[in-house]
């Protein structure tokens, strides 16, 4: 099995409607993740700082975190509290390369920089705003798979 090769077709059209229209052999986790993807442009996440609420996008997001029961998004300015699980967030932005990395946080790996290999088989996952956070013995087996798999 060779490289998969994506073709992108743009064609104008005088509907006002923008379809996107994916041609597979196979309906597989790679199409169904593109399909997400495109459904979810310029989709925003509702979070609370303080008494408003702000329109957060997925992209600008570098980890959730689970504190005294509570759901919060960390972005490189502000922390947010957030009204989802963070299970249902696991399922929502999976396909935007969000990845449970403890049993309380899942990280936005865009924004990571570098993994390091630590004792006790746990990863520490360095950001881009130079923050480290420690990926949990059991989810790196997941996220070593997951490198292999890219």
């Amino acid at each position: 099995m060779g490289a998969v090769v994506i073709k992108v077709i743009i064609e104008h059209s005088n509907d006002y409607e923008k379809q996107f229209i994916i041609k597979c052999s196979d309906v597989d986790e790679e199409v169904e993740n593109i399909k997400l993807l495109v459904e979810s442009y310029g989709e925003r996440l509702e979070g609370r700082l303080g008494d408003e609420i702000v329109f957060i996008k997925p992209a600008e997001i570098y980890y959730f975190e689970y504190v005294d029961y509570n759901v919060f998004a960390y972005t490189s300015n502000n922390v947010y509290k957030i009204a989802h699980s963070l299970d249902k967030l696991e399922k929502t932005y999976a396909y935007e390369s969000f990845f449970r990395c403890s049993k309380s946080m899942i990280i936005n790996l865009n924004h990571v920089e570098k993994l390091k290999s630590i004792m006790g088989n746990k990863i520490i996952a360095t950001l881009d705003n130079n923050e480290e956070i420690i990926i949990s013995r059991h989810f790196s087996k997941m996220i070593r798979a997951y490198l292999k798999a890219e």
